[in-house]
This record gives C-alpha cells, sequence and structure tokens, in this order.
C-alpha cells in the first residue's frame, strides 16, 4: 500500500519578510506549492450562504516571503522555484505496481445506501438492471461532482467504480433517459414501491418548481435560449424523515405561480400536507387563496413585502429567549399571528413564523464584513484612479460609507455604522407564512429540506447539449428528475446516518445543516473518499487503495462497515 503524502505549511512567524501588515495574509498549500493568500468572504445571493474568494500575493521560497513580481523575478535569474508542502512518495517496485487502477472514491457508500433502502431493488423491478446501473451512476454524478451532464459523464466515467456493463455516451445516456421516463407505468410502479416504503409516515408537498431549470446552450456554449423558465414540479416527501416518495409535474408550462395548487393531485387528503413554496412565489393573493381552498401549506417569505418586514421587526427582542430555542438545533423560533383582510372584508388571523439561525447569522456576518474591508482596502489602493473609483462607486457597499475630500485631496471613506448596524439584526433570520397551525420546528424541519433538495433537482451545472432533439425535451427533462429523485434519496438516507452518527454535527427532520463544527453532510461527504481506489495486480488480483483509518471510522460510524473490505464485484471490470 503506497504511502499518503504528508504536509508542512510554515507559521507565519517562520518566514522571513512575511507581509504581517496584512492581517489577512495566510500561508496555504496549493498544488503542493506554499502561496500567501488573502481571502475575502462575500454573500452569494443565489446561494444563499457566505462564499470565499481567493487573491493569491506571493510565494514561500526558501523560508522567505515573495511577492508575485519578487517570484517571477527570482525565477527568471534562475532561482529555485517554491518549496512544496508534499513529501515525496517512494515509488514501488515494477513487480509491486498495478496493471489497473480504478477511482472508487465515494460510490461504494452510495451504492451501499442504494442497496440497503430497495432503492436499487426498486429500480431494477420498474425498468431493468442496465436501466438502474445507469440512473444509479447518474445520481453518483450528481452527488459527486454536482454536475447533471451527459457531456461530462463521458469523460467523468473513464475509470472510476460505477455499475454499468458498458461505457455510456452522452447521446445513449439521452436516450436511456427519454426510455426511462417514457413508460408512465414504470414511474408508477417506482413511486409505489418507494411509498410502501415509507409506511404510514405524514407526507407533505414540496413545491420544487423554482429549482428547475432547464437552459440549452447552442454551439459555442453561449446560453441564448431557456425553455421553461417555470416548470411546475411538486415533490412528495415523508414530513419527519424527508425521504422522497414520488414527484408530480403539472401540464404545460406554468405561467402564473398563483395557480400551481390548482395542480396538486386531488387526492391529497389525511396523512398528506400539501403545499411548501418557495419565497420568489410569495405574495399574500398565493396565501388567500391556499386558505380559502382549506389547503394546508407553508410559504416562505419575501423579506422585502412590508408587513413581514414589521413582524421581523417587532419579533426581534423576545426572539432569542430562551423559550423559543428549538431544541436540537441553532436556531430560535417563534409564532406571531397577524390580521389579514380577506376579499369578502372580514379579518383572518393568518401564522406567521420567525427564526434566527445562529449558523446562518455567523456565516452572514462574516461575508458582509469581509466584504465591507475588501471594498475599503480596494477603495485605498485604487482612489488615485479615477476609473477605479467610478467602478467602487456602483458597488452595494459604497452605502455603508460617506465619501469626503480629504487634506490630500483624493477622495476616502468614513464607514457609516449605525448603516451597518441597521441590517446586522436581519441576517440569518427569516419567516415562514403557514396556512394551519403548527409548531416552529415542523415549520424548521420542512424549511431545512429545502437547501438540500435544490443541490438535487438543480445541479450547478444541467444545461442542455445543443444536438438534443426538441421533441424528445420533456422527456429527457423528466428523466433527469427521476436522477435527482434517485440522488436525493441517497443523500438523505446518508443525512440519517449522520445524524445518528454525529448529533451534535446533523440537524433535525430532513437532514441538511448549513455547517457547524463539522462539514459531514450529506454532500459534503463527496470530498472524503476522493483518495480511494482500486488496483489489480498480476499476483494479487484486485485490493483496495487509499483506504485510510478516518475512512474506516467513519464507514463504521455510518453503520457500513464492511465497504472497503468485501470487493465491490458490482462494479469491477472484467
Amino acid at each position: 500500500m503506497t504511502t499518503s503524502p504528508l504536509t508542512h505549511i510554515p507559521a507565519p512567524a517562520e518566514v522571513r519578510n512575511f507581509p504581517d501588515d496584512n492581517p489577512k495574509a495566510k500561508i496555504v498549500s496549493d498544488r503542493g506549492r506554499l502561496r500567501v493568500v488573502t481571502r475575502e468572504y462575500y454573500w452569494d445571493t443565489e446561494a444563499k450562504r457566505g462564499k470565499e474568494r481567493r487573491k493569491y500575493i506571493g510565494y514561500i521560497v526558501n523560508g522567505a516571503f515573495l511577492s508575485n513580481d519578487e517570484y517571477h523575478k527570482h525565477l527568471q535569474a534562475g532561482g529555485e522555484k517554491c518549496a512544496s508542502t508534499v513529501r515525496p512518495t517512494p515509488k514501488p517496485s515494477p513487480a509491486a505496481r498495478p496493471s489497473r487502477r480504478v477511482i472508487a472514491g465515494g460510490l461504494p457508500l452510495l451504492h451501499t445506501v442504494a442497496i440497503e433502502t430497495g432503492l436499487m431493488d426498486d429500480l431494477e423491478k420498474a425498468w431493468n438492471r442496465d436501466a438502474a446501473g445507469v440512473i444509479l451512476s447518474a445520481a453518483a454524478q450528481l452527488l459527486l461532482t454536482g454536475s447533471q451532464s451527459p457531456r461530462l459523464f463521458e469523460s467523468w466515467q473513464q475509470n472510476r467504480l460505477l455499475p454499468l456493463r458498458y461505457p455510456v455516451s452522452a447521446t445513449e445516456m439521452n436516450r436511456i433517459l427519454v426510455t426511462v421516463a417514457s413508460s408512465q407505468e414504470s414511474r408508477r410502479k417506482f413511486f409505489a414501491a418507494r411509498a410502501a416504503r415509507l409506511g404510514n409516515e405524514k407526507r407533505i408537498e414540496i413545491d420544487v418548481t423554482d429549482a428547475v431549470r432547464v437552459v440549452r446552450t447552442p454551439s459555442g456554449g453561449i446560453v441564448r435560449d431557456i425553455f421553461w423558465r417555470q416548470t411546475g414540479l411538486v415533490l412528495e416527501t415523508g414530513l419527519t424523515s424527508g425521504v422522497p416518495v414520488s414527484f408530480h409535474i403539472p401540464p404545460g408550462k406554468l405561467t402564473n405561480v398563483a395557480s400551481l395548487p390548482d395542480f396538486f393531485p386531488s387526492s391529497m387528503t389525511g396523512n398528506v400536507l400539501p403545499a411548501v413554496m418557495g419565497e420568489e412565489h410569495f405574495s399574500w393573493e398565493l396565501a388567500e387563496k391556499l386558505f380559502d381552498q382549506g389547503r394546508p401549506a407553508l410559504l416562505w417569505t419575501d423579506h422585502e413585502d412590508p408587513v413581514i418586514r414589521e413582524v421581523m421587526k417587532k419579533a426581534a427582542d423576545e426572539l432569542t429567549k430562551s423559550a423559543h430555542k428549538i431544541p436540537g438545533t441553532d436556531c430560535f423560533g417563534m409564532t406571531v399571528e397577524v390580521n389579514r383582510p380577506t376579499k369578502m372584508g372580514r379579518k383572518r388571523m393568518v401564522p406567521v413564523h420567525i427564526f434566527l439561525d445562529q449558523a446562518l447569522r455567523s456565516e452572514a456576518m462574516k461575508a458582509l464584513f469581509g466584504s465591507i474591508e475588501t471594498f475599503e482596502a480596494d477603495w485605498k489602493e485604487g482612489k488615485a484612479s479615477s476609473a477605479t473609483r467610478k467602478a467602487l462607486m456602483k458597488s452595494p457597499f459604497l452605502k455603508f460609507h460617506e465619501v469626503y475630500l480629504g487634506e490630500d485631496g483624493m477622495y476616502s471613506l468614513k464607514r457609516l455604522d449605525d448603516m451597518i448596524d441597521a441590517v446586522t439584526p436581519g441576517l440569518g433570520v427569516f419567516a415562514v407564512v403557514s396556512t394551519k397551525p403548527c409548531e416552529p420546528a415542523e415549520v424548521l424541519s420542512a424549511y431545512r429540506s429545502a437547501e438540500l433538495i435544490r443541490k438535487c433537482f438543480r445541479p450547478e451545472n444541467a444545461v442542455f447539449d445543443p444536438d438534443v432533439n426538441p421533441s424528445h425535451l420533456e422527456r429527457i427533462v423528466t428523466g433527469r428528475f427521476i436522477v435527482s429523485f434517485v440522488a436525493l434519496t441517497i443523500a438523505t438516507d446518508v443525512a440519517r446516518r449522520l445524524e445518528a452518527a454525529f448529533p451534535r454535527i446533523s440537524p433535525v427532520g430532513h437532514g441538511w445543516q448549513r455547517g457547524r463544527d463539522s462539514q459531514r453532510t450529506a454532500v459534503e461527504l463527496r470530498h472524503q473518499f476522493d483518495t480511494v481506489t482500486l488496483c489489480r495486480f498480476e499476483k494479487s488480483g484486485w485490493q483496495w487503495e487509499g483506504v485510510t483509518d478516518a475512512h474506516k471510522s467513519l464507514a463504521a460510524a455510518l453503520r457500513i462497515p464492511r465497504i472497503f473490505t468485501a470487493l465491490p464485484i458490482w462494479g469491477l471490470p472484467g
């Protein structure tokens, strides 16, 4: 077994000429080289979470800091390259070199979950073994890469452990998706099997319409058209477990979100609580319609709505009291009843649930102040340039500053703390309107399912190839929904296992957490097993490589300890 690479990153105090005057300067390992970077944290409005942007400012060479310009001059003068953080691994003898190597990664985990949850069996019975293998492989691509592109699948599948009998091209992938989606009887059989495994657990219908955007790119990769801007999609899941049961596609193109409840299956009674709808759809008109129809629903609200903004402002002081802490989470939650007029001139008490997510608040605060400090640094560096100043004058962070003409004749900034203080109380706070009485913990459980659902039903790279037959587009979309459904089923089960193994880390309910002490969530696990491979040796046959004690401990905690002992005959090449 090969030796794992070892790394050493020196402390800034150990480096000569380190830029101590820059408090953001950090030493990192970048592709085996020591680099000095600054980090800028910003808020991604679409992903609704903080992200990091790095700026590389120099290198570490022979224990000393060199700026980018100094390093390039150093190389031109014949100096040695930046020191490597990776200690060389001894080369194996020719007799010990494998004749074949395949990437296993997280595939053994995903396949085991698919077997133990009965998912693979249900897929094979609804369609056939080959189709089940293709669907599961496409779901694995989505979970492990964030992409659902058939063209990217062509290269990704090479030398990878997958339940496929033969390589699948992009054209073949689309053909299989069309075939899978064309059989409504197979789909009905599959959903019935999933519902039977859920048992008597109450269910909830979640609107994921906005999570579905089908983009088609012409030659050259430039997006020119977006098909089905509002593709209606309603996902049914277990209320407590979050396990997906089925999905329903309303007929035609959805042009008015307020009409979506009309397309919900009329049989939704008893154990089913329909309609969880995204904030981009919120309106009081929609809420009133759901009330009048007697449909229980949860609607994520728009923070810019004046009524919601006023309710959140009034609840700010009360929200953080001990009585409103939701056990097992980082959240506080309370319910405020709002008196709303109806079309008939009467009054209706509408429950509005207000939440404070401390983890999200901390992330948003870090991103906000990181962006403000970066803006101020950029202004200071570029204030002598009128072009740079004009660009910065368009920044959304200008509103937190007063611009004045300094004694040096340059325009400078003065931070307006009152403006910042007016914004920070709302960070990490969100509101949900319900059309039936329910506890904040129930609402939070459903709310936290939304992000994982979006990751599975709205991957980062879901563009359609330009040669896709437009007449097949609808069925390909449905086929992709089935792949997303399978990916969500696996991710939800992994989250449930994490919740049992690491209760401090995992959330309640639908099993999605925006990061706490650890990033071991259902999607972040995709990077935990990157080093795991399978190698075939002439004398000893197939063997696991790159499996560490940490991998074995995590597998045991997830109650699948044998995934790295038994050989995965389901995916090994002949």
